[in-house]
């Protein structure tokens, strides 16, 4: 099992210029056609999250993996 904090995800993609969920969410569906269409709206302060960011924390953490442990 393998930890990675939230700061280790923002580290990650800080390479990409990008810090918050929204921003990771749509620069992986940049890199991944398949989920380009699945990107949820930027969530206003008021609003709740959207059900469909759990897809992109999945895939955040699957990348942050693949780059720290390269």
């Amino acid at each position: 099992v393998i930890r990675y904090s939230r700061s280790d995800i923002q580290h990650v993609f800080m390479q990409f210029g990008v810090k918050t969920k929204f921003g990771i969410a749509k620069i992986i569906g940049e890199r991944l056609p398949v989920l380009q269409r699945r990107v949820p709206p930027e969530r206003k302060p008021w609003m709740c999250e959207d059900s469909r960011m759990h897809i992109f924390d999945a895939v955040s953490l699957a990348l942050t993996y693949y780059f720290l442990e390269e």
